[in-house]
């Protein structure tokens, strides 16, 4: 009777805390109770239930496992693509800022070859100048 009492128990908890070791003592017990005579056909009904029950609930974690598996992988893709991305991105940053000081070079010396043909020309108009006022007083 305590083998069908701790049967009987063990059924009463909630399906999450049974475990393998003890549905396969449950279904060993009960088994040993069936052929010694007892009508416990409810029982196994019971039992089989549970047991599914538990398959259920186990394969749902593995299912929930695969899908978090499959999850972190996607993650680990999107970094090494954020990763990627951003390691393009510096290059062409990198490129771009080389390329913005080349023009800032050439915008200088540029600036200087104008401020050297300023200075040219200053010296030619008043070079000019000197010669025109040396002619306008000579004819004088």
């Amino acid at each position: 009777m305590n083998v069908l009492l701790n049967l009987v128990e063990t059924l009463n908890k909630p399906s999450q805390n049974h475990s393998e070791t003890d549905l396969s003592n449950a279904h060993s017990n009960l088994s040993e109770l069936m052929e010694q005579g007892f009508k416990l056909e409810w029982l196994k009904s019971k039992l089989d239930e549970v047991s599914l029950m538990r398959k259920k609930a186990d394969a749902d974690v593995q299912q929930l496992d695969e899908r978090v598996k499959k999850l972190e992988l996607m993650n680990l893709d999107l970094k090494t693509k954020l990763e990627e991305v951003s390691l393009e991105r510096k290059k062409s940053n990198d490129a771009d800022r080389s390329r913005v000081q080349q023009l800032e070079e050439c915008f200088k010396n540029l600036e200087m070859v104008v401020l050297d043909l300023k200075v040219k020309l200053g010296k030619e108009e008043a070079k000019s100048s000197a010669d025109g006022f040396l002619l306008v007083d000579e004819v004088d």
